[in-house]
């Protein structure tokens, strides 16, 4: 993996950009800027298709205005856990090259939209935090999903012209972010430790540890699912190590999503407990790891505390749920104890 910062690119919602810009990222994906939008579908029908398991996802007719634009999209709901309780699970929206042409979605065809889950008005928090975790991977290495903050005003033309405005964000698909690295989404059903570099994986698990996230896992996936559990593998036709980036941190200790339950296999009562799911065989890179993340503890502090973001008791939370991690880390005999003898053998 590529060691280096996420870069904020300044951009306008007027279309300053030409078409893909650095990286090969999406002018989408090139700004941090707060994006504001109206969607206007039949959403009560988008959440009972999904529910359907006779339907090979459906989608539905929608409008999603940005400015003075009415962009045509077609919408379905994906998800598993997500499905099963939210009131409004992620959604996929589809759109035409030209109708976008000249707008922010420039370039894209396919968004994968991660949606407020409750039906009270402050549970949009839960989505700014789990954006926030991937602003915090892209600080940490490459490859990794670039996001953008949304507030959007969801109107369901089932129902009526009253809406309601919530955060959102959309994330880069994964083919996407693949090939701005020149690699490739693998289809495997699994692989092997050695197939990938053990100090990246070692900073991967470090970073899961850090967040809380116990929901992953690098070697498989599901029966009958691609590998890995919220993890894509990527590689390139030379057949060299591959790379892991992950996706869905909703069920981090971080986001603390009041749907997210526990691992109980591994003996933890509540999200919020933080479980070292590391493999013995990298702990020699554990030192390298640990100076990754005190080097970037102050970028990460002042990621959480940007006062332009909303919901500031949550994110003084999730500062005070960081904090404890820097201080595991910083101590050699709480590091020796919640992380050195907490690792995992074999692989």
């Amino acid at each position: 993996m590529l060691k280096v910062a996420s870069v904020a690119l300044a951009m306008t919602l007027s279309g300053a950009f030409p078409g893909p810009v650095w990286g090969g990222v999406q002018r989408l994906f090139a700004s941090h800027e707060l994006l504001r939008l109206t969607l206007e579908a039949p959403l009560g029908e988008v959440v009972r298709d999904a529910a359907d398991d006779r339907l090979d996802e459906p989608e539905r007719s929608g409008i999603l205005r940005v400015g003075s634009r009415a962009i045509p999209i077609q919408l379905s709901a994906f998800g598993k856990s997500r499905l099963r309780v939210c009131e409004l699970p992620p959604l996929k929206l589809t759109v035409k090259p030209s109708a976008v042409a000249d707008t922010v979605f420039e370039g894209e065809e396919t968004l994968r939209l991660v949606t407020h889950c409750g039906a009270d008005d402050g549970s949009d928090r839960f989505v700014l935090l789990e954006y926030l975790v991937y602003r915090m991977y892209g600080l940490l290495t490459e490859p990794a999903l670039k996001v953008r903050l949304a507030e959007i005003e969801y109107r369901d033309t089932a129902r009526g012209p009253r809406g309601r405005s919530a955060l959102a964000f959309f994330v880069e698909d994964i083919n996407r972010a693949a090939a701005r690295h020149g690699l490739e989404w693998l289809t495997i059903e699994r692989q092997a430790l050695d197939d990938l570099v053990r100090s990246e994986v070692s900073l991967f698990a470090l970073f899961q540890f850090m967040i809380g996230n116990t929901d992953w896992s690098v070697l498989r996936g599901p029966a009958g699912e691609r590998c890995c559990h919220n993890v894509a593998v990527l590689g390139d036709s030379e057949g060299g190590s591959r790379d892991l980036l992950p996706f869905d941190f909703d069920s981090a200790g971080m986001v603390n999503a009041p749907y997210a339950v526990p691992a109980v296999r591994l003996g933890l009562l509540k999200v919020t407990q933080r479980r070292y799911r590391g493999f013995c065989s990298n702990t020699e890179f554990l030192p390298e790891s640990v100076a990754r993340f005190r080097a970037l503890e102050p970028q990460i502090e002042d990621l959480l505390s940007d006062a332009s973001l909303p919901h500031p008791r949550a994110r003084a939370v999730a500062r005070k749920y960081l904090g404890q991690f820097f201080k595991i880390i910083s101590d050699p005999k709480k590091l020796d104890k919640k992380i050195r003898r907490r690792c995992r053998g074999g692989g």
